[in-house]
Order: structure tokens, then C-alpha cells, then sequence
């Protein structure tokens, strides 16, 4: 499924989901680059979860797992390109 993620680090990302998912749901994380565009991914383990407002959605918390060192070169280089370097 594809999600909209709100927030990303390194080690994990907050996403906006269509449904529940329980803590604990290991899946593989595709993330689409934008400058450069380049598709990484990694695995990744829902660690929180919570209703999105009066929606049908939730916001959940997933950790990366297994992630190689090209995916958090790429990750590094793609944050520090949209916070200034911060």
C-alpha cells in the first residue's frame, strides 16, 4: 500500500495509514527519493499506533530494521538536502 509519510529519520518514519495495523508488523519500506529520485528500501516494525483524528486512518510509528548502509547514506543525504543540514 502506498502511505503518506508525515515525518523521517534515519531510523524510522511516522505514516499516515488507511486501516490498523498491529504493534509489532515487520514489512518492507519502499521509499521514493525526490532529489535525487532513486527508490531505497529497507524492513521496517510498527512500533506505535493511533487513530488519526475522526478518520478511518492511523498515524503509526515504524522503525527501520535491516537497513543497509546505502539506504542510510541515501536517507542522510536526502535529509540533509530538505533541512539545510541540520
Amino acid at each position: 500500500i502506498q502511505v503518506l509519510s508525515k515525518d523521517i529519520s534515519v531510523s524510522g518514519l511516522c505514516c499516515r495509514l488507511p486501516g490498523f495495523v498491529p504493534l509489532g508488523t515487520r514489512f518492507k519500506v519502499e521509499i521514493m527519493l525526490a532529489s535525487p529520485r532513486r527508490l531505497v528500501s529497507t524492513i521496517g516494525t510498527v512500533k506505535w499506533v493511533r487513530p488519526a483524528g475522526n478518520t478511518a486512518m492511523y498515524d503509526a510509528g515504524v522503525e527501520f530494521d535491516l537497513s543497509s548502509p546505502d539506504f542510510i547514506k541515501a536517507l542522510k543525504a536526502y535529509i540533509a538536502a530538505h533541512t539545510g543540514g541540520r
